[in-house]
């Protein structure tokens, strides 16, 4: 099981999202760790085709850690488009945020998408290391 975490570089609760998967040995692909700068064209074109791959072919579940902008919704309406299409794609959203509920959990074109959405990332973590375990019994 691998997890695409998508999420926006200006919010500082990844972090904390990212050493939970770890310190519980959940794999998974973030973006920001690719090292290439969006910048430049050439490395902007890699991380494209990277991501799309990751979201289609390599993740399992996309969690979308919100709030997020633009680049965001893209990632979940490309993993939301390729679950209508009958991909078993899981979909999760986890509120890092004050707000409650967050815009993003009540947006019409993607709150359709989310299989879950939680507020709290112990949940979250005890989801996921629970979900691992059932898909592979």
């Amino acid at each position: 099981m691998k997890i695409y975490i998508a999420a926006s570089l200006k919010n500082q609760e990844v972090n904390n999202v990212l050493k939970a998967l770890k310190d519980n040995n959940l794999d998974f692909f973030n973006p920001a760790l690719l090292g290439l700068n969006e910048e430049i064209e050439e490395e902007r074109n890699i991380i494209f085709k990277k991501c799309l791959f990751e979201i289609e072919y390599d993740c399992d579940i996309l969690l979308a850690i919100a709030p997020y902008g633009e680049s965001v919704s893209g990632e979940v309406g490309y993993a939301g488009c390729l679950k209508l299409h009958n991909n078993n794609k899981l979909l999760l959203l986890y509120n890092s945020g004050d707000e409650s509920p967050c815009k993003e959990e009540n947006e019409a074109i993607q709150a359709p998408f989310f299989d879950k959405v939680f507020d709290d990332l112990n949940k979250l973590i005890q989801f996921l290391v629970n979900y691992r375990i059932t898909i592979y019994e």
